[in-house]
């Protein structure tokens, strides 16, 4: 080990092992995980390859795991966000927050997907593939019933297969995906009713 300058394994026991691992953990400084790495790999070179077992290396001061505090916004500082978007990006961003969609989620929400009159959302193929149901946000409402209309107007929202958010960045399958899937890759070219 480089540590003991050029010391062979088998001249080390416990006690210089023990004070390896406290020197990760102490002087370099080393995540919880290296110092587990470390130990793991020192108790494989001495069981499997040196076949002289060191045993369970006690009173070794752990690499302290750092505790990481959420990034929660506040009210405020979501009201004073959104404020600052237009369009479907805010509408976009009012369903992320008030529904807790994932951005695929809402990215993949389809017209037939919403229901005004349950208030509610059908998120299909979430997280770990399984459908679910959340509430629609009533501070969401009317800018998507408004925005529904709108792309209906355009006539690019006749099918029930429309995304319900028509968000202009999205590619369509016959541009960029050489295969028979969707720009979703939920449905086929044929199911879809954008491209």
């Amino acid at each position: 080990m480089r540590h003991y300058r050029g010391r062979h394994p088998r001249e080390l026991d416990e006690p210089e092992v023990r004070a390896y691992l406290g020197h990760l953990a102490t002087e370099r400084k080393v995540s919880a995980a290296t110092q587990s790495q470390a130990l793991a790999a020192i108790q494989f070179l001495y069981r499997d390859v040196l076949r002289r077992p060191i045993g369970f290396v006690t009173g070794v001061p752990r690499a302290k795991r750092r505790e990481r505090l959420p990034v929660v916004l506040t009210r405020h500082e979501v009201r004073a966000l959104v404020e600052q978007l237009s369009g479907t990006k805010r509408i976009m961003a009012l369903l992320l927050y008030g529904a807790g969609l994932r951005l695929n989620e809402c990215l993949a929400l389809r017209v037939q997907d919403i229901d005004f009159g349950m208030r509610q959302i059908v998120v299909r193929g979430g997280k770990g593939d399984k459908d679910r149901v959340t509430m629609l946000p009533a501070s969401v409402e009317s800018e998507l019933r408004a925005h529904l209309e709108q792309v209906r107007g355009d006539g690019s929202g006749s099918s029930p297969r429309h995304r319900a958010i028509a968000t202009p960045s999205r590619a369509h399958c016959g541009d960029t995906m050489p295969t028979n899937r969707c720009c979703s890759a939920r449905y086929t070219r044929r199911d879809c009713a954008r491209c």
